[in-house]
């Protein structure tokens, strides 16, 4: 599924307050596994439900010149009022059709006549990720990578949505802020504090301050998180290429003297407080399932790969590891970390043999990068085998052949 993917850096920064340091962090390939379960939750010590997933996915082939390939992962919600999943559904079903729609367009649009030998077809591929789900809050990223075929890499664009789970309605970034807050200057001052330190090399105070101008497009990638208001910049928004994506994260705390009274903010801080003292067990899309152990979000850094941070000091699973490392697991099974695909009681066999098929299998796969997927899926299934799948590995592929 992976045309011409380019490897970048994506930073992750929390604000003081927040108990973390800045760092960097390496995504690979994006798109995720299409799935049929259904599951319904309850937040630990709160006894509100949280929403469930349904994973659904959008694909299209075209192979006729000018050819392209779709994949896109979406979410479908359960788990709250028919009402509500009504509205939020057909918000996440007309943002992915109208994605598909445009790229498809754009690719018949401009093709090119002729193309470089051994190009491959246009490409879009969606993956979702969780950054909220608790009672009255759900949130998603959907992140589409669209290569045109001929550029020299690819795009990659987040969207999140925030929605109220009770009303099914979607917030808008104004909807957390008193009208009179000049939240737009803090949102810019906070991210111009940060970013340097973030992106480093990669930038300078003039591609910041660019990037970061008090307007809402340059703040339109944001989500709330049960970790505090994550900023997303684009590709090329605020630094070079190879800076990715960097996110900054804001504790609520700093915000609350800006946020409208009893308004989003205030109910995803209340959410949080009590979800994490559970502690906090959010399905971490792509797996619907509850993860065995609790989650928090570290920043984390990557030198080279795939990061090797997984969970927190206090053990939890950490929640910005496995967004990444899932980026990793193609829609069509064709390829990636299938490791973490196995669900919660597969037998030892069949992790090996997917292990094996893994190895290799696409351009940032290697035996270092396989031995972490398998940590991570077996720390968030709470996997328990008489003997480990790692054990012998990779020499037990060859074996096998």
């Amino acid at each position: 599924m992976v045309v011409a993917l380019v490897l970048a850096v994506v930073g992750t920064l929390m604000l003081p307050g927040s108990g973390a340091t800045a760092s960097s962090l390496v995504p690979g390939r994006t798109g995720v596994r299409p799935a049929a379960r259904v599951v319904r939750l309850s937040a630990p010590r709160t006894g509100t439900s949280l929403a469930g997933f349904v994973l659904k996915s959008v694909t299209a082939r075209r192979m006729a010149k000018p050819a392209y390939s779709v994949d896109i992962v979406y979410p479908r919600v359960t788990g709250v009022s028919k009402s509500a999943a009504s509205r939020i559904n057909a918000r996440i079903v007309s943002f992915v059709d109208g994605t598909a729609a445009s790229f498809k367009h754009e690719v018949l649009r401009t093709a090119p006549i002729q193309l470089p030998p051994g190009s491959g077809p246009s490409t879009l591929i969606g993956s979702v990720n969780t950054e909220f789900d608790s009672g009255r809050i759900v949130a998603v990223s959907l992140s589409e990578y669209t290569y045109f075929a001929g550029a020299a890499h690819g795009i990659t664009t987040d969207t999140t949505l925030n929605f109220d789970a009770v009303t099914g309605s979607r917030y808008r970034l104004a909807d957390l802020f008193r009208p009179s807050a000049k939240w737009l200057v803090a949102l810019s001052g906070a991210s111009r504090r940060a970013l340097p330190r973030l992106v480093g090399s990669l930038s300078n105070t003039e591609w910041i301050d660019s990037g970061t101008v008090p307007r809402p497009v340059n703040f339109a990638a944001w989500s709330l998180t049960p970790w505090g208001l994550q900023i997303t910049f684009g590709d090329y928004q605020v630094a070079a290429y190879a800076a990715g994506m960097p996110q900054v994260v804001i504790p609520y705390a700093q915000l609350a003297k800006l946020a409208r009274r009893g308004g989003p903010i205030a109910l995803a801080a209340g959410e949080a407080a009590a979800a994490t003292a559970g502690p906090l067990r959010m399905p971490l899309l792509p797996e619907i399932s509850q993860p065995a152990t609790g989650e928090c979000h570290s920043p984390i850094s990557v030198l080279q790969g795939l990061p090797g941070s997984l969970r927190c000091s206090d053990g939890r699973i950490n929640v910005t590891s496995w967004d990444i490392y899932t980026q990793f697991v193609d829609g069509d099974g064709s390829g990636g970390l299938r490791v973490l695909t196995l669900g919660t009681r597969p037998p030892v066999a069949t992790v090996r043999a997917v292990m094996c098929t893994d190895l290799g299998s696409g351009p940032y796969q290697d035996r270092g990068g396989e031995l972490q997927a398998e940590h991570l899926a077996a720390i968030y299934h709470g996997w328990r085998f008489p003997v480990s799948p790692t054990v012998g590995f990779p020499g037990y592929c060859h074996r096998a052949k």
